[in-house]
C-alpha cells in the first residue's frame, strides 16, 4: 500500500493514517510526499519517497500547492512565498 501526500511537515497527521492502515496488516506500507520538511517534524516517522527535501519553514506554493488565499495553485514551479501578515486596521 502506498499513502501520498503532498507536504511531510509534521506528520502528525501521516502517522495516524500510517497507523491505521497498519491495523489492517498490508503486505507493505509506504510514504510517498512531494516535500519533506524534516525541520518541522514531531513524530519519528520518514517518509520512503521523496520529490524535495527542505529546510525552509515558508509556504511552498505550485504544482497543486496554494497560498493561504488560493493563489499560485497552477504555478508550474515550486516557489516560496513569504508569509502573508494580516493588515493591522487602525482606527483614527
Amino acid at each position: 500500500m502506498l499513502l501520498v501526500d503532498a507536504v511531510l511537515d509534521s506528520g502528525v497527521t501521516q502517522e495516524f493514517l500510517l497507523r491505521r492502515l497498519g491495523g489492517e496488516q498490508p503486505r507493505s506500507l509506504r510514504l510517498a510526499v512531494l516535500l519533506d520538511k524534516p525541520e518541522q517534524r514531531r513524530v519519528g516517522w520518514k517518509p520512503d519517497y521523496f520529490g524535495f527535501r527542505t529546510a525552509s519553514n515558508g509556504l511552498w506554493v505550485g504544482y497543486g500547492l496554494a497560498a493561504s488565499n488560493g493563489m499560485c495553485r497552477n504555478e508550474k514551479s515550486l516557489s516560496v512565498k513569504p508569509p502573508v501578515r494580516e493588515a493591522q486596521g487602525k482606527k483614527k
